[in-house]
């Protein structure tokens, strides 16, 4: 597995002074959970970040289960993402492991997405590419809605 470094140098001096990080070793949950007992013992944090690790590929949901595999020595888990559909609160609340996430790290990617499907929807993207990919392009596609002017609500 891969560790995604946005902050290289500041990664750099938090493990020269104040952490030992480990990467995701493990292939799978099962792996993962023996290895709550090994080489991920004694940790006191877990920070997730869907896309770069995969992590969530790995170990499944935060549930239950896995909450109650984790070393005593946890103390918190984050999540680089908005929400905790992820992680099931209850359980570790109950054994005092904090969660967090970082609501604010969507926020543009959802707004251009949603700008992205308004606009696709108005110039008709969808049935333009599907019609480009058998061949037919432009042959039945009619008129496409000009945003140009209009006032967008958002409510």
């Amino acid at each position: 597995m891969s560790i995604l470094c946005l902050a290289k140098a500041e990664l750099a001096t938090l493990e020269e002074k104040e952490a030992i990080l480990i990467p995701l070793k493990s292939s799978d949950r099962a792996w993962f959970i023996n290895d709550l007992k090994g080489d991920y013992d004694g940790i006191t944090g877990i920070c997730r970040h869907f896309k770069g690790t995969g992590s969530i590929n790995v170990t499944g949901h935060f549930d239950q289960e896995l909450v109650a595999a984790l070393p005593s020595t946890l103390r918190f888990i984050t999540s680089n993402g908005a929400g905790y559909d992820q992680t099931s609160v209850e359980p570790c609340t109950a054994r005092n492991i904090q969660v967090s996430n970082v609501p604010s790290v969507t926020d543009n990617p959802t707004a251009d997405t949603a700008t992205f499907l308004l606009l696709s929807v108005l110039r008709q993207f969808p049935t333009a590419l599907s019609d480009a990919q058998a061949g037919s392009f432009h042959k039945n596609l009619p008129l496409s809605n000009d945003p140009h002017g209009e006032v967008l609500g958002i409510l």
